[in-house]
């Protein structure tokens, strides 16, 4: 179930309303000429303008990025509403996010901020946000839909995802390795095209589109490995497919950014590699297809630290908890 989703149905089952405010519903609510200007100023736009004129419905917004709480934040401070804005801080650090903040005193709308990684964390510290009203998290996995498999995996390298991939290190590492290596180059959240697939590509490697949900988890169980090669960032880009797959107890090999790289320690769900070494990529990914008997005994230490703190439960649990805490 998508996460936002199940927070939402945690919030009625304990009897508060709740409205879902999609992208398409919120392109779709606007005049066509307020939806043209949204269309400029960001994707994320239309949704804010539109939790902003049913302000009179609700009392607190959970806003899935600062993408959208931000704007959301500002637009409420400008009509003076009482509302309290809560969101999710995946890349504060971007210094236009941090202008906007400073310029329109958006801490002062802001009720607590959710963040995935310490870099954010201090920097919304930094920037001046109360501790009291910053929490600190982890990302999680479905772990009802993405558990263990039952078959044993296949001899395959699997890699899921778009944000800030480098597909250039892990091609060029499996030059080197004798098995498949499977990339599925896509997210239905992210902006950032990468460098896509070359032209042309070693014959172990295979570039997949069209794949289901339940088809991507068929591919996660047959995967040997699933490698998470990133852009060197300080945010949880590559989250969602690590956890993912420590879920399905399947070893990782990351790249050792500061966002991922609190996840685990090296050697205990996987194993950690510098950003764009093809060669320390390789290696890594090698090592684990050799000693078969220490990578399944990775992939179960990951699953254990799935269940104890990472699962979907907890992180709406803690949402809620932060939200209705929150004076």
């Amino acid at each position: 179930m998508p996460d936002y989703l199940a927070l939402a149905d945690a919030l009625v089952r304990a009897g508060h309303r709740v409205a879902l405010i999609d992208r398409a519903e919120a392109r779709r609510a606007l005049p066509p000429r307020v939806r043209a200007l949204a269309r400029r100023a960001g994707p994320d736009l239309p949704q804010a303008i539109v939790a902003m004129r049913r302000r009179q419905e609700y009392d607190r917004f959970v806003c899935d990025s600062e993408g959208i709480g931000l704007p959301l934040a500002a637009l409420l401070r400008t009509c003076g509403a009482p509302h309290g804005v809560f969101l999710i801080a995946h890349r504060m650090t971007a210094r236009g996010k941090q202008v906007l903040w400073r310029s329109l005193r958006l801490g002062k709308q802001v009720a607590g901020a959710f963040c995935y990684a310490d870099a954010q964390f201090e920097c919304m510290r930094r920037l001046g946000f109360p501790t009291k009203r910053l929490h600190r998290m982890p990302f999680h996995a479905d772990h009802r839909f993405y558990a263990p498999p039952v078959t044993p995996a296949e001899s395959v390298v699997l890699s899921v995802g778009q944000e800030q991939r480098d597909y250039t290190s892990l091609i060029a590492a499996a030059g080197s390795l004798r098995c498949p290596v499977r990339v599925l180059a896509r997210s239905p959240w992210s902006r950032f095209q990468g460098r896509g697939a070359p032209s042309e590509l070693p014959p172990n490697v295979s570039f997949l589109k069209g794949v289901s949900y339940t088809e991507l988890r068929d591919l996660y169980a047959r995967a040997a490995v699933v490698a998470v090669p990133v852009e060197p960032v300080d945010f949880q880009a590559g989250i969602t497919s690590l956890l993912e797959a420590m879920a399905m107890a399947t070893p990782v090999v990351a790249t050792a950014n500061p966002g991922l790289r609190e996840v685990f320690a090296d050697g205990e769900a996987g194993l950690w590699v510098p950003p764009r070494d093809a060669t320390a990529l390789a290696a890594a990914i090698d090592y684990l297809l050799r000693h078969p008997t220490e990578a399944a005994e990775m992939g179960k230490r990951g699953r254990a630290l799935i269940e104890r703190g990472m699962t979907l439960d907890h992180w709406v649990a803690r949402i809620v908890r932060a939200v209705f805490q929150a004076p």
